[in-house]
């Protein structure tokens, strides 16, 4: 197995604890796991959890070491969309596509029956193959029809943009972007911190999957994977592509989302608890201060301080109408 490392990435609105990790099949109960804490609703804080089995029994959830009020924990097991991102560009010939798309396919066949699937092809362009739909028919009809891309090129990132976008019109709380490469990111207008801020702006995780071949690069797909609160694996072949699509499809069956309203103040720090059974997982973010203000886009208040100027501005202004006439009356 690959080394795994453990990252903590905090941005305005956003904490995520993402684990990045070499392919490992799943074996019995695993670890409890928080994923993501979304801020960007202040004061409802997301916290996204991934239990150690599969389970009916909610977590618990502490903000700060005391219990919360108004808490509710939903399953998004059958509740997700998830976007399948299948790399199709022309490193992907012969056995390597063969073996993508029957395993995706495999994925679409065995996903719980509430699950919106949509699927996406990326090669020279980024393309949406089909919408979102609970019926996965039409899913693996394209994934079984994808051939190689005529064209050079491979743009991942403008394909994770693309998917992000769609995501956020889903309809569903749980939303997922699975993507599969050989290579890396060549030819895309999106660099690799906008495909994050996209998946974030969507509260989409990504889980990234990569085959080495002569262009490879995990390093990128892990960042985007730890970035988004998903998952990365390394897969030894493509002969490996069904076990890991199992393992992810694993995963969403036991991931929660925990919505709750916090006390916190912008600017206070925050750390999220949660237990499940004899396990604990923590996670702390600082709350931007710019958290809640009514003028958004983390420029509040650079927005007051123009009202103000603009408010003295026409207060000098008035001042001065009403002292020339006096002047004048004086002059004569």
């Amino acid at each position: 197995m690959a080394s795994s490392c453990r990252v903590v990435v905090a941005a305005a609105g956003l904490a995520v604890v993402g684990v990045c990790a070499g392919f490992a099949p799943a074996a019995g109960v695993g670890k409890l796991e928080i994923r993501r804490i979304d801020t960007g609703s202040y004061p409802s804080i997301r916290v996204l959890v991934v239990l150690p089995a599969t389970s009916q029994t909610a977590p618990t959830l502490t903000d700060d070491g005391q219990a919360v009020s108004g808490l509710t924990a939903e399953n998004l097991a059958g509740h997700e969309s998830v976007a399948l991102v299948v790399d199709h560009s022309q490193s992907m010939h012969g056995r390597t596509l063969v073996d993508a798309t029957h395993a995706a396919t495999a994925f679409v066949n065995e996903k719980p029956a509430a699950e919106q699937i949509a699927v996406f092809a990326v090669g020279a362009e980024a393309t949406s193959l089909t919408g979102f739909s609970t019926d996965g028919s039409d899913a693996a009809d394209v994934l079984q029809g994808l051939s190689v891309d005529e064209h050079y090129g491979t743009v991942l990132w403008d394909a994770v943009r693309l998917a992000a976008n769609s995501l956020r019109h889903s309809g569903l709380r749980g939303r997922t972007i699975i993507i599969l490469t050989d290579g890396q990111n060549t030819t895309s207008k999106t660099t690799l911190q906008g495909a994050i801020k996209a998946a974030r702006a969507a509260r989409a995780a990504v889980y990234t999957i990569g085959i080495p071949d002569s262009t490879y690069q995990p390093k990128p797909l892990e960042q985007l994977a730890a970035a988004t609160g998903g998952h990365f694996y390394r897969a030894p072949s493509s002969a490996q592509l069904p076990t890991i699509y199992r393992e992810i499809g694993s995963e969403l069956r036991r991931t929660w989302l925990l919505v709750y309203p916090t006390a916190d103040r912008p600017g206070d720090k925050l750390t999220v608890v949660v237990r499940y059974h004899d396990q604990r997982a923590a996670a702390t973010t600082t709350l931007s201060p710019t958290l809640g203000n009514p003028v958004g886009n983390g420029n509040g208040a650079l927005q007051v301080l123009r009202g103000l100027a603009i408010a003295a501005a026409v207060l000098t202004a008035a001042v001065l109408l009403i002292r020339i006439p006096m002047r004048r009356r004086r002059w004569r």
